[in-house]
């Protein structure tokens, strides 16, 4: 188990929000971004987990769950700048709002993944 409490714990309300956003969306498209049906299934029930995890502020992961939420939350971003998300690709000032709390909280979590917990 992976506590990312570092990572998570100081979020404010909009980046909590915008993080089960992202899940959400994640959960319902994750075959856009899965190898195959059996990885689908795994994909959606980690994600799925990882979403119960966080928002009962219960930051400890398996290593499977810290996995696709990092995965969901980058592909999210990668899908906003791509504009292919339709209910926020019109408002430019909430895209840049979006934009900049999950480039924080994807760097955050990438700087924890690839440097913290490997070390």
């Amino acid at each position: 188990m992976i506590n990312t409490a570092s990572v998570f714990k100081d979020l404010n309300d909009y980046d909590k929000t915008l993080v089960n956003i992202a899940l959400d969306w994640a959960i319902k498209n994750c075959h856009l971004y899965s190898c195959g049906e059996s990885d689908e299934r795994r994909t959606r029930s980690n994600t799925t987990l990882a979403k119960f995890k966080f928002e009962a502020e219960n930051y400890t992961f398996p290593k499977e769950e810290l996995d696709v939420l990092n995965k969901a939350l980058n592909y999210f971003h990668t899908e906003l700048i791509k504009r292919n998300i339709s209910p926020y690709d019109e408002d430019e000032k909430t895209l840049d709002i979006m934009h900049i709390s999950l480039r924080k909280i994807t760097r955050q979590l990438e700087d924890f993944v690839f440097v913290d917990y490997q070390s």
